[in-house]
């Protein structure tokens, strides 16, 4: 659903002003060479067709033609042809256009927006078509990139530093990949950075862009590639095992404590007890009881060797022995090795006799001769005299045996930890696990105070942090006399309606006063920062409390239902059963 942005706007005119002017210069030991210091984004978010609708929010120019703030127009592709529509001029435009943005008053804002959605995209806009569809590629200065970048790949929850380090790695992948094609340097999904335009950018993100301007990270004076993932599990892969590329020199593989300590990592886990009892044998847990039955099968020849009933019912997991984690040889693939012990029931001979004599357990129903339907005799349960061993890969036998997939691409860190009376097996890592780790970050900024320098030094090995210098300035200002039509004087952007809650007696009520006024707060899907953001609330927005979780709180309004961070919120009250926007 579409939404009217002339009611929705919200005004980031002086907060965008502030973050592309107070540049703050720290000390940094080189000067790179002068770049140009824009990126082309193909934006694929948009999920454009053969038709776009645009309102220039800004200063733009399209060939002779320039566009009075505020002007709408509309492109449209057929038949490889691109047409521009602006009130009632309509113009073939061939198959390419470029919308230019110039200078203009630093207290306005200077971008577009698209398909009447809210946020802004700031640079100059490139409409081409591709195989019959619009494809949309937007110029814009590193910078403002940025800003658009780090709310989504890091939230505004996270400390200062980290967002530092997190800005230098995002400014540094986008410059090294700028011009290594013709048509776009990278995408607006995580197929390289997610980058969704500009809505009101947190205080602490402008910050983080601001403090950093220009600095990257190099490596014997070249640019790295500098990946980064959520969380690498406590070990850092190198991109060559990942990705089979040549040896780097500055992405190389080792521990990271500090990922694997911070509590927000994701992490799954399955816990097995140690020993089994018969009585408990009919009530085993779904996991135990999958381990079990995925244990008995994998020994049922030695079994049969060694006398006994290879049927399941005539068999039960008694004890685990222990639970390792290895590499395969050759493969070097991981796998659990688990060594364990059955109990089962021996194969009688026709007279009752055991085939081959064993030692009664003493278990409880090892007594006289059972008979099965094949006229089979069995012992009782007896205990085997033998250690089993069974190793199981990974991936995928074993991860998705017991649903330890935390991002389906078979590079998890897998874990064996055992206490007095359990085995608890638990897999880590949500990305690739290449350089920097954003949950590494958070915690050596949070608890150990770390800076974005020595943050970045640990996860990119031996690179130097040097500020680039920008070429690019936008074209001057348009003279007013060379506007295409007039139009209304540039007035603030208003802020969007807050969404109504309906509330019962017994509500707990809640507000979103934690952010800045120009600023807003993620409402994810789930209790993680590393969830999808499902909308964006803004300061002053009342919401209902449905459920605590730690750092987190479930809320819901009459619009929307998701999880916020508690640190931004105050409970106002208990509900007295009114409607309020």
């Amino acid at each position: 659903m579409k939404m009217n942005w002339k009611r929705r706007r919200i005004a980031i005119l002086t907060l965008l002003s502030v973050c592309l002017t107070m540049l703050m210069v720290w000390p940094i030991p080189a000067k790179a060479d002068t770049v140009d210091g824009r990126i082309r984004v193909l934006l694929t978010r948009l999920q454009l067709t053969d038709r776009i609708d645009i309102s220039l929010d800004g200063s733009y120019t399209y060939e002779n033609i320039a566009f009075q703030r505020g002007s709408r127009i509309t492109i449209s592709c057929a038949s490889g042809t691109l047409m521009l529509y602006h009130e009632a001029l309509a113009l073939d435009a061939g198959n390419r256009i470029e919308l230019i943005r110039h200078d203009t008053d630093p207290k306005l804002e200077n971008g577009l927006r698209v398909n009447d959605a809210y946020p802004l995209y700031p640079g100059d806009l490139i409409l081409t078509v591709k195989n019959g569809q619009l494809q949309c590629v937007l110029r814009v200065p590193v910078e403002e990139y940025l800003l658009g970048v780090l709310p989504y790949e890091m939230s505004e929850g996270f400390p200062l530093e980290a967002l530092k380090a997190q800005a230098v790695a995002a400014r540094t992948y986008a410059l090294k990949k700028a011009g290594k094609s013709d048509e776009y340097d990278v995408e607006d999904n995580t197929t390289d950075q997610v980058f969704a335009g500009l809505s009101d950018p947190a205080p602490i993100i402008c910050e983080a862009v601001e403090k950093t301007t220009g600095i990257c990270a190099y490596y014997h004076g070249k640019l790295i590639t500098a990946y980064y993932t959520a969380s690498n599990g406590g070990i850092i892969e190198s991109a060559k095992n990942v990705w089979g590329t040549a040896d780097s020199g500055y992405s190389i593989q080792k521990s990271d404590p500090y990922d694997l300590e911070n509590y927000e990592s994701v992490v799954k886990s399955v816990t097995f007890p140690k020993q089994i009892t018969l009585e408990e044998r009919s009530a085993l847990t779904p996991e135990l009881q999958k381990l079990s039955d995925f244990l008995i099968t994998a020994v049922a020849d030695d079994l049969t060797r060694l006398g006994y009933s290879d049927d399941q019912e005539n068999l039960y997991l008694t004890e685990l022995s222990s639970i390792e984690t290895q590499n395969n040889i050759k493969t070097g693939k991981p796998q659990i090795l688990i060594r364990f012990h059955l109990a089962g029931k021996r194969l009688l001979g026709a007279d009752g006799e055991e085939e081959v004599y064993f030692e009664d357990s003493g278990l409880s129903d090892a007594s006289s001769p059972q008979t099965t339907g094949s006229d089979e005799q069995l012992s009782g349960f007896q205990t085997i005299g033998k250690t089993f061993e069974v190793i199981i890969p990974v991936f995928p036998d074993f991860e998705t045996a017991f649903g330890l997939s935390i991002n389906g691409a078979n590079n998890e860190v897998y874990t064996v930890s055992e206490d007095e009376d359990s085995f608890t097996i638990e897999a880590r890592r949500f990305g690739h696990g290449v350089g920097l780790s954003q949950r590494g970050a958070q915690l050596m900024a949070e608890k150990y105070g770390w800076s974005y320098q020595r943050i970045l030094h640990f996860y990119y090995h031996d690179v130097t942090l040097t500020r680039a210098t920008y070429s690019f300035r936008l074209p001057e200002a348009v003279s007013s006399a060379f506007l295409a039509t007039p139009g209304p004087a540039a007035t603030p952007t208003p802020r969007p309606t807050l969404m109504p809650i309906t509330a019962d007696t017994t509500d707990v009520i809640a507000i979103v006063t934690g952010i800045g006024k120009n600023s807003s707060l993620n409402l994810r899907e789930r209790p993680d920062t590393v969830s999808d953001v499902l909308i964006r609330l803004y300061y002053g927005q009342r919401l209902i409390v449905t459920e605590e979780l730690g750092d987190w709180l479930k809320v819901r309004t009459d619009v929307i239902e998701g999880y916020v961070m508690k640190q931004f919120i105050e409970i106002e009250s208990e509900s007295k059963g009114e409607t309020t926007p």
